[in-house]
């Protein structure tokens, strides 16, 4: 059994960094805890994670980023980029959580400053890291950001001057102001998607209406 809602990035990463996805877009539908009647405002509750962030902030391709790797002298499998909820890169929470990935899966974190005027920070920040290594990139978004992830699963919209898709592929939890069908529809790269039961913020009717047609 899972142990939080968010160990699915655990199992979602290694496979794809390690060998070939064969699954594009997959939805996984879980029971999460949150209310169904006030998804905004229960999003703005909970509580605030113990504990001191074991990694470093710089200025990582012209935006500040808090930076944690693996463990020790382990070799990174590869780099995963945090998209957090709307309470941004400096929450206690987000950092924690960039600190387990780091642990549990091996990869290089990192947690940019993306609050304000967030897509052309989101694509300016991936270019530049695209272009500075050849490890495997994925992105992680949550609510807020998990729209800006599902959107960078269109490399047809969002790539490198030469062509270089921006990511190669992405984890997403309770993501909030997407657009369905379009939005879905238009992702071509390997994308998880992990979703609250209670159909908050997407309601299991659009879910059910698309079924098999946007999600496998």
């Amino acid at each position: 059994m899972l142990s939080h809602p968010y160990d699915s990035l655990f199992i979602f990463i290694s496979p794809v960094i390690e060998c070939t996805w064969t699954s594009l877009v997959h939805l996984e539908i879980r029971s999460m805890p949150i209310s169904p009647a006030m998804a905004c405002n229960h999003c703005a509750s909970g509580h605030l994670h113990e504990g001191t962030p074991g990694g470093r902030v710089e200025t990582v391709h012209g935006l500040p980023a808090y930076i944690t790797s693996p463990p020790g002298n382990e070799p990174s499998k590869g780099i995963v980029v945090i998209i957090p909820d709307a309470f941004g890169w400096n929450l206690n929470n987000s950092r924690i959580l960039a600190d387990a990935y780091a642990k549990r899966a091996g990869v290089t974190v990192y947690l940019p400053d993306f609050m304000n005027v967030a897509m052309p920070r989101i694509v300016s920040f991936l270019t530049s890291l695209r272009a500075s290594t050849d490890d495997r990139i994925a992105v992680a978004g949550f609510c807020w950001g998990g729209q800006f992830a599902v959107l960078l699963c269109d490399p047809a919209t969002y790539s490198t001057d030469d062509g270089k898709s921006l990511i190669d592929f992405a984890f997403v939890a309770h993501p909030s102001n997407l657009n369905l069908p379009n939005d879905i529809e238009k992702v071509t790269l390997p994308l998880h998607m992990l979703h609250d039961s209670h159909g908050v913020p997407l309601s299991m009717d659009v879910i059910e209406t698309h079924g098999d047609d946007t999600f496998s």
